[in-house]
């Protein structure tokens, strides 16, 4: 390139500062110039070099005068019209001016569009001084004559995606490293080559990702490739056409779709490419200045994330304008509490019904008409179609108790309701919603402190289940099964003991399973100390009895190996087919022989195996069972011992299980059966067999049982004990209104709305018992207090004896504390909850 430099000028209205408008942030194209082979003078002119518009700029300026000059250029795109949202002027015609495509006005016309030199500056500056003082002061004196820039959409808008967590010289990088992969050879200078912004098409590709992740654009590589591709689908340089018709709004929302492209990088495409000026973006370096230099106004980081522009009043104070309100529902202060206590309060009374061993049941009918009959509150809550976001968090906090205890999943929400009721009476007295979140907190404090108090050891031993038996009938006394529930209590006893590790006071449940068969009585439910498992011989000849047996658990399928890969097996001849079916018999009986000869007497297989091979078996005289799932397959090994066996050269004595008897069990005139495997070697493994009339009755007779199990685990890990009926809500509330009597704060307040709270446990027991409610806890609070007795609750039954102790009510007092301590926590979440924005319809 020769020293001489063919330089044209544009005449300015006003001063163009280039450093700060071309590297300050809005492009990433343009890079101050110093060639050591120019004269000194020329290099001292500043001058920027960098492409826009499919062209090679070298750039200067004066006070009044803008200086270019063309280095290189590639012809106006194809089709013109597409492309003008792009090129930003119209296709010109072709000219003769030295070292250029076309007439010196087209030049001139996208210098003038790039810089937007047709925008008066100065009469702006007068009106912005006016609006804040600091800019008269500060911002127009040293940042004065910055234009913004009216940039290509595309360039733009993935320049910025590079921008994210970046420096701009580092993106600067990036997106040169886009230019010179994707984009077409402009021009070389000094050895420099100089590329346009890629097409949308070229950025789309296969591979791109992959590519771009090479040359260090990270996270960033898979934003580039996706959103390139969601353009073209959108319709490419015609999308951008038709958000520069839109309103801001509308081109903000549409810019928000694409993957990658955030509220902020949207705004910078709205304002310097789509000639949407109102638009503001806002990132945290402006959320920075502007709590610097406006501490006046509460500005916080979330207005990065409004959905909206910034503008100033009359007096130059900001505010935000935010979008799409007119489709947005709000409720804020007590009406948002108000709002959420009665979704609370409805569930809670959905299912206050259900509590105690009187309590009714509810019908739950599914959209595909399956129909479950139940009182168990988690499973109430579970099906129930819950839109209200507060009452998804009362079915979250009943899920919660039955993770954690497995019973008292009922009483729970009906105490949250409860504080919840108390709650809004508060509100309504003026006292402010923190004051009463804390207080209840505290109150609930005292709650817990009391039940340690009145609890009691329990006795737990293998000589005498007596107790345990007592405490599993308790649970199961408001469930389906109470016809038979000692029976059911007896089981659930005898299968978590069997399980447990009483010195580590843990419970293993996974060696526990439970199957249900419609067909029977309830009463002919068992428990089988072994594995049941919903399967039978797989041949009706082999044997349905079968004693000292050893089995091979398989997970390799009874079938001749295949290749790995794809293949085609051509059969050209009888011959050959012969030849197929004897090697897949000679393959089959290898694999018997190896079972057989490791010891087996009994192969368990995960997978299937055809009539062939199942006659096969027969003939070789080693039984099967087929079909067997993954977790039987897991819970047989572990019963007897054996290991899982994945290929059949694996197969040897020592990882075969061991079980003295193994039988079918027959059901009813329907010839249904079940494969019974007993007398495992770990003896730990149990199943409980539930019978019932119909599905119905099977699946909430399954739920009781596994109430009743969940309750006795809870009891070998904290023995101790409190009294149901209510008896230890009645002693807490006294206890807590003891409490209030002695504090002089506004908590008091809090205090006895929680003593009043506790009550509504002991009422509806009362209540669906068909008691007078006021009148047994009037008397029961005054004989607690007068016979210092914490065991006297509500007499469901009607015997005439209040006294729990007597009954064996009895609940576990972890489980007791949990409900107060998870029932406290989410009230105490929804009261901290002032302002809720929705979606309209």
């Amino acid at each position: 390139m020769s020293n001489k430099i063919f330089w044209r000028n544009i005449k300015l209205k006003s001063p163009l500062q280039l450093k700060m408008t071309l590297t300050g942030g809005q492009s990433f194209s343009f890079v101050f110039f110093l060639n050591f082979r120019w004269r000194e003078e020329e290099n001292k002119e500043k001058t920027y070099l960098g492409t826009f518009a499919n062209i090679v700029w070298r750039l200067k300026s004066s006070d009044n005068n803008l200086y270019y000059s063309i280095l290189g250029e590639l012809p106006y795109p194809e089709p013109a019209e597409e492309n003008l949202v792009r090129m930003k002027v119209p296709k010109p015609k072709t000219g003769k001016v030295k070292n250029c495509l076309y007439e010196e006005n087209y030049y001139e016309s996208l210098l003038t569009r790039y810089f937007r030199l047709d925008v008066d500056l100065e009469s702006h500056y007068s009106e912005w001084s006016k609006c804040h003082d600091h800019f008269a002061t500060n911002i127009s004196e040293k940042f004065q004559n910055i234009r913004q820039l009216d940039i290509d959409c595309v360039e733009n808008l993935f320049s910025f995606i590079c921008s994210q967590n970046n420096h701009i010289t580092r993106i600067s990088s990036l997106v040169n490293k886009l230019c010179s992969n994707y984009g077409e050879k402009i021009c070389d200078v000094e050895g420099q080559e100089f590329y346009n912004f890629p097409v949308l098409s070229e950025l789309a590709k296969d591979g791109v990702e992959e590519n771009l992740r090479v040359l260090g654009f990270g996270y960033r590589a898979k934003y580039i490739q996706k959103s390139a591709q969601e353009i073209l689908s959108k319709g490419g340089l015609k999308w951008f056409r038709k958000l520069t018709d839109m309103n801001y709004e509308d081109a903000h929302a549409e810019l928000t779709t694409l993957t990658g492209i955030g509220p902020k990088v949207a705004d910078c495409v709205c304002l310097m490419s789509l000639n949407h000026l109102e638009a503001i973006p806002v990132d945290t370096h402006i959320i920075q200045i502007a709590k610097h230099y406006l501490p006046e106004y509460p500005i916080t980081s979330k207005m990065a994330m409004f959905p909206g522009s910034i503008t100033f009043d009359e007096y130059g104070r900001p505010f935000i304008i935010l979008r799409d309100q007119e489709k947005q529902s709000r409720l804020t202060g007590n009406e948002a509490i108000k709002s959420h206590i009665m979704a609370a309060r409805q569930i809670a009374e959905t299912l206050k019904t259900s509590l105690g061993p009187k309590g009714l049941d509810k019908m739950m009918v599914s959209g595909d008409g399956e129909v479950t009959c139940t009182n168990d509150g988690a499973t109430i809550l579970k099906l129930m179609e819950v839109d209200h976001e507060i009452g998804k968090l009362m079915v979250q906090l009943s899920q919660s108790q039955d993770d954690e205890i497995g019973d008292g999943t009922t009483g729970v929400v009906v105490l949250a309701g409860a504080l919840l009721e108390q709650a809004e009476s508060l509100l309504d007295r003026g006292i402010h919603p923190i004051r009463i979140a804390d207080g209840f907190e505290l109150a609930a404090q005292c709650a817990v402190k009391n039940l340690e108090s009145i609890a009691e050891p329990f006795p737990i031993t293998l000589d005498n289940i007596e107790p345990l038996v007592k405490v599993a009938m308790t649970t199961l006394g408001s469930k389906i099964v109470n016809k038979c529930h000692r029976q059911m209590a007896e089981m659930a006893v005898n299968a978590v003991l069997t399980v447990a590790d009483l010195e580590k006071k843990d419970v293993n449940f996974e060696m526990i399973k439970m199957e249900g068969k419609v067909g029977g009585r309830m009463e002919d439910s068992c428990l089988v100390k072994g594995v049941i498992v919903d399967k039978t011989m797989s041949h009706p000849q082999m044997p349905k009895s079968m004693k000292d047996v050893k089995l091979a658990i398989l997970t390799c399928p009874f079938e001749p190996p295949k290749p790995k890969t794809k293949h085609k097996l051509d059969v050209t001849s009888a011959e050959d087919y012969k030849a197929l079916r004897q090697y897949e018999q000679e393959k089959f009986i290898e694999m018997v022989k190896r079972v057989k000869d490791a010891g087996a007497t009994l192969a368990i297989c995960q997978w299937g195996f055809d009539d062939e091979a199942n006659h096969l078996l027969l003939q070789q005289n080693l039984p099967a069972v087929r079909w067997v799932g993954g977790p039987e397959i897991e819970l047989i090994a572990v019963a007897t011992g054996g290991r899982i066996i994945p290929r059949f050269e694996e197969i040897s004595s020592e990882k075969l299980g061991k079980a003295g008897l193994v039988r079918e069990m027959s059901f009813g005139t329907t010839k249904e059966k079940m494969l019974v495997i007993e007398e495992c070697a770990n003896s730990k493994a149990v199943t409980i067999l539930v019978r019932g009339g119909n599905q119905m009755v099977v699946a909430e007779a399954k739920r009781s049982i596994h109430d009743a199990l969940c309750i006795v685990r809870s009891l070998i890990r904290d023995s101790r004990i409190v009294y149901g009926g209510g008896a230890a809500e009645i002693s807490c509330s006294l206890a807590v209104a003891r409490e209030a009597d002695k504090l002089s704060t506004l908590e008091q307040y809090a205090f006895r709305s929680f003593s009043v709270a506790l009550e509504a446990i002991p009422l509806a027991l009362a209540g669906n018992s068909g008691l007078l409610t006021i009148e047994t806890l009037s008397e029961l609070k005054s004989r607690q207090v007068q016979e210092n007795s914490s065991s006297l609750g509500v007499d469901c039954m009607m015997t005439g004896n209040s006294d729990m102790k007597t009954h064996h009510v009895i609940e576990a007092l972890h489980s007791k504390k949990q409900q107060i301590v998870l029932a406290t926590q989410l009230v105490k979440m929804i009261l901290k909850i002032d302002d809720v924005r929705s979606q309209g319809n």
